[in-house]
Order: structure tokens, then sequence, then C-alpha cells
């Protein structure tokens, strides 16, 4: 599995530093929200999202020798920020701010677990610094501002994504109660809805796959967690 985490990590650095120093419309994609080469800025937030939870657990499952070498620990750590400030402030993804703060809070939480006072201190406020850099640069961005505080509306005319959405979403619910046990057929929403997916992983596999394709497809989840927790 590393060598495709190495891969995606430097096909990442290679777009981060092409729409910094080069053009965000490189790809030829003129709009707000970087997309880098995958051509959507959801797909590029969500490989963000995913090479951070990894650098995460290479911190923690290899930290006697990332004790020993303080240089891998800083890469490790310089790379969740630029990966960070790429998701929040280049993608504007919703869905990739929400895994920045859970990835942060989890990365806090188990920092703490292993620090003395003095070091929890300086990490706390390390992390209250980090925090505040984020939000003052909100507060310059209009647009950032809308998207992210979105997340805290249950207003569906917030934004006009998420009008949108709330349409595709309404429009799912009723394709799967006309077809409850095999839906509507594999990707037929697009047909149907005339429009992209339904922007909902649980909605759109009970609407094209029905109940017996969204039990089959999360079975495999549902067995992952329960032998975590237990």
């Amino acid at each position: 599995f590393n060598f495709l985490f190495y891969g995606i990590t430097a096909a990442l650095l290679v777009n981060i530093y092409i729409g910094n120093f080069i053009s965000t419309n490189y790809f030829d994609l003129t709009t707000k929200r970087y997309s880098g080469s995958l051509m959507n800025p959801n797909h590029y937030s969500f490989l963000l999202s995913c090479t951070i939870a990894y650098l995460i657990y290479c911190n923690f499952h290899f930290k006697q020798t990332i004790k020993k070498n303080l240089i891998i620990k800083f890469i490790i750590i310089f790379l969740m920020l630029i990966f960070s400030y790429e998701i929040i402030y280049k993608t504007a993804s919703r869905q990739g701010f929400l895994i920045v703060i859970v990835c942060f809070l989890f990365y806090i939480y188990k920092s703490f677990k292993n620090l003395n006072i003095f070091k929890a201190l300086l990490t706390l406020f390390i992390s209250i610094f980090i925090i505040d850099i984020i939000l003052s640069g909100l507060k310059d961005s209009i647009y950032l501002q809308e998207r992210v505080l979105s997340l805290a509306s249950f207003d569906k005319d917030v934004d006009v994504s998420v009008n949108q959405r709330y349409t595709y979403l309404v429009n799912a619910f009723k394709y799967w109660v006309e077809n409850p046990i095999f839906g509507i057929g594999l990707d037929q929403f697009r047909v149907l809805n005339n429009s992209s997916y339904s922007h909902n992983n649980y909605l759109e596999l009970l609407a094209t796959t029905g109940l017996l394709g969204f039990i089959f497809y999360y079975l495999p989840h549902f067995l992952i967690l329960k032998k975590y927790f237990l």
C-alpha cells in the first residue's frame, strides 16, 4: 500500500505547486475552486483528506521511529498543514473542511494522551494559534465564509449548491420509495433526474441498487467497525 500512498502524495504536491506557482487555470477549469488534475474540487479534496488521515496514522503507528528522527516528524506535520490549507482555501470543499476538523481533533486527542503538562499546554497554544489563522483567512473571503457557514445552517436556500442538492436528495428518496428492493438500476439517477449523481452516497445506493444493494455495500463497513470497537 505504501507505494500507492507515496505516489498520491507526490502527485498532490505537483498539483499544489502548479496551482500556487503556475496557474489555477492550468487544467482548463475557470472557477473559484481549484480542482487540480482531477477536474473536480471535491475529488481533489477527498484525496488530500485521505492523505492527511494516513499521515496521522504514520505519525502514531511509527512513533518510535519518528521520535528518533525529528526531521520525519517535521515533514509529516508540514505536509498535513499544507494539505489542510489546500482543502480549506483552494478546494473550498465542505466535506473536506469537516474532515480536516475531525483529523485535527483526533491528532490533538492522541497527542495529549502521551504528553506531560508543559508539552500539552504548548500543543494547545499552537493549536489555538493555527485555528485563529484559519478563521482570519476566512474573514478575507466572503465566498469561503458562505460555504463554511452553510455547514451550520438548516436552511436549504443558504447556498445555491445546497438548494440544488436538496432537490437531488428529495428525488433520490422518491425513486427509492418507488423501487425499494432493487432500485432503479446502477447509476440511473443521472438518467432519470437528468443531472449528475445525487451527491449523497446513502440515497444514491438506495435509489439505484435498492435496499439489497445498500446492505451488501455497507455490510463490510459495519463488520470492520464492529471488529474495531470490540
